[in-house]
């Protein structure tokens, strides 16, 4: 009798929990869950991450100038002098050298605190700290494009698909007819005309199923190469037309308030226009608190040990530079304007971005119900025609015009349906809110 041994029994568990895996049901994924998992790994997004954790460390690096600075310095090595001191030395007899040759040895601890700069420190801190919220707002702003990109080619392969599912049945409904018109020309009914004619279609139905295929691969290929995988039982998105706001202007000051690409925009500004702050500092005298204590042996020929310590303020006024700190500030200045103009700008494309979403939004919408009307119109035509056609009362080709007036009123429905999803994610965006609103 045979004998399982362990190694073949952990063989057989693993294959068993292999087909349990396999036929297990995969949930939906839904468009948040990838857009999260695709923003989170995107690597455009892990740059402006790290950009803002820069930048956190750049806010640290000014804030050190507030705190005292400790300094040690100590030296040792030998030292040849030829002094006043060394020549008139109390222990120097008759025809002793006039020099000194000694090892020297030297240590002193400066302890240094600013009091006043003109406000250069802390200025520089407040530009570090705009600049860290410009990052961060950066990082926003690319996140919410991304998710904005994963919408469009979630979306893009949920209708390349229900479009290709159109074609299907449609090159199905033609063959059915193909095959039908045949036996009708074997029994005498009709002629070849006839079916010349319905494989015309037939070809036409091949034709724009095949393209529908093509369509359908380029959409997955934009999906993998943007979220890294394969769509997988995708989920369609729930409306978030609740979410949109009921009036354009609504929109775009809620846009000019949220929206990232705004907020970057004015954290530049006040960054820049904290620079100029810093350069004018430079006009004013620097104060500091400064304690120095100092320890040494044979120094300058005296031999022996030297110790002092001093503790004063010690004030330091640039009083002419080669006209350095007026070419800074009028530098900064013209970068401050700069940046108010771009800020201006980011406000004028936001706002145009925002109203022209808004308006494309509800003309995709006010399409939706029309074509809704054509669809069900042009599927009861198809239904009389054929039965029509059946009693010999209307012909092959009013029949196929009708099937041809049904598939193209399906297919705009289909695109009309998702473009009204498109639209509302576009005009999140705009907002600034897309990423806020999948997540809802």
């Amino acid at each position: 009798m045979r004998r399982w041994s362990p190694s073949a029994a952990a063989l057989g568990a693993l294959a068993f929990l292999a087909v349990l895996s396999a036929s297990a049901p995969t949930l939906p994924k839904t468009l948040a869950e990838v857009m999260r998992e695709t923003v989170s790994a995107n690597p455009e997004v892990l740059r402006d991450r790290a950009l803002v954790r820069a930048a956190d460390h750049r806010v640290d690096e000014r804030f050190a100038g507030f705190l005292p600075k400790l300094d040690l310095d100590a030296d040792t090595g030998w030292e040849y002098s030829n002094s006043p001191t060394t020549r008139t030395r109390a222990e120097k007899l008759p025809g002793d050298p006039s020099d000194l040759k000694l090892w020297r040895t030297e240590g002193q601890v400066t302890l240094r605190q600013l009091i006043f700069d003109g406000f250069e420190t802390s200025s520089r801190e407040v530009a570090a700290e705009a600049e860290r919220t410009a990052a961060e707002r950066r990082l926003s702003a690319t996140s919410e494009r991304i998710a904005l990109r994963v919408s469009e080619v979630y979306l893009g392969v949920m209708s390349t698909a229900e479009l290709l599912r159109l074609a299907v049945d449609n090159e199905a409904y033609h063959r059915e007819i193909v095959g039908k018109v045949r036996d009708r020309v074997e029994q005498g009914l009709t002629d070849q005309i006839e079916l010349n004619l319905a494989e015309s279609r037939l070809a036409q139905a091949m034709s724009r199923l095949t393209q529908r295929r093509g369509e359908q691969r380029a959409a997955e290929a934009r999906y993998l190469e943007l979220v890294g995988a394969l769509p997988k039982d995708l989920e369609l998105p729930q409306s978030s037309s609740a979410f949109a706001p009921t009036d354009v202007d609504l929109a775009i000051d809620d846009a000019l308030h949220v929206n990232p690409r705004v907020l970057a925009a004015a954290a530049v500004l006040d960054a820049r226009r904290a620079d100029i702050d810093a350069a004018r500092a430079k006009m004013y005298p620097r104060l500091n608190f400064e304690v120095n204590g100092a320890t040494g042996r044979n120094l300058d020929g005296e031999i022996g040990r030297d110790s002092h310590v001093n503790v004063m303020l010690r004030l330091r006024y640039d009083l002419f530079n080669g006209m350095l700190d007026v070419a800074t500030i009028s530098r900064r200045t013209f970068e401050a304007s700069a940046a108010a103009q771009a800020d201006g700008e980011a406000r004028r494309r936001v706002r145009e971005e925002t109203r022209v979403t808004y308006r494309l939004l509800y003309a995709a919408v006010a399409r939706v119900s029309p074509l809704r009307d054509t669809v069900d119109a042009a599927m009861r035509t198809v239904d009389g025609y054929r039965a029509q056609y059946d009693l010999g009362k209307r012909t092959l080709l009013d029949l196929l015009d009708s099937r041809s007036e049904y598939f193209e009123a399906q297919s705009e429905l289909v695109l009309a349906d998702y473009a009204v999803l498109g639209a509302h994610y576009r005009l999140f965006f705009s907002m600034g809110r897309l990423r806020e609103v999948l997540e809802k």
